[in-house]
C-alpha cells in the first residue's frame, strides 16, 4: 500500500518517500510546507496512522517556512498578519499526538514567548544541527 509523504530523512541522505518501499527505524518521516494553516491537520494524522499501520512509532517531524500573510496597514500594503492557530495546534499535540519536531525557518515571536509553544516549536537549524541525528539514533 503506498502512502503519501513529503520526504524522509535518512542517516546517509534525505530522500524521496517514494523512492523507497518502507521506513527504516533509522528515517525521520518529513512534512514540508510553506505555512502551517490548513496544512497541520494531515502531519498530526500521518504520525498517528504510521505508527498504526507499522506497529512501531515512526518519528515525523514537520518544517514550515513560516505562517504569515500579507495585510494591509493603513495606506500601506507592507504589513502581515499571523495564520499560526495554537489553540488547533496544541489541541492535535493533547488529543492525537505530539509530533517529534516543528521547525520553523521563520518562526512568529507568539512561538518564543508562549510557554507551551515554545517547548515544541524550533527554529529549523536546530533540526540540521541536533534533532537530526538524535532523531535517527546517531
Amino acid at each position: 500500500m503506498s502512502y503519501e509523504l513529503d520526504l524522509v530523512f535518512s542517516r546517509n541522505k534525505a530522500i524521496l518517500a517514494s523512492e523507497s518501499t518502507f521506513i527504516h527505524e533509522s528515517e525521520i518521516v518529513g512534512s514540508i510546507k510553506i505555512t502551517s494553516k490548513d496544512r497541520i491537520d494531515k502531519i498530526f494524522l500521518d504520525k498517528y496512522l504510521l505508527t498504526k499501520l507499522l506497529g512501531r512509532d515512526i518519528p515525523v517531524i514537520a518544517v514550515f517556512l513560516h505562517d504569515v500573510q500579507r495585510a494591509t496597514r493603513g495606506n500601506s500594503i507592507f504589513g502581515i498578519n499571523s495564520t499560526f492557530k495554537s489553540n488547533h495546534f496544541l489541541g492535535y499535540t493533547v488529543a492525537l499526538n505530539r509530533l517529534d519536531g516543528v521547525y520553523y525557518v521563520d518562526p512568529r515571536p507568539e512561538m518564543r514567548v508562549n510557554e507551551r509553544l515554545s517547548q515544541q516549536i524550533r527554529d529549523f537549524q536546530q533540526f540540521l544541527i541536533r534533532d537530526l541525528w538524535t532523531l535517527s539514533g546517531i
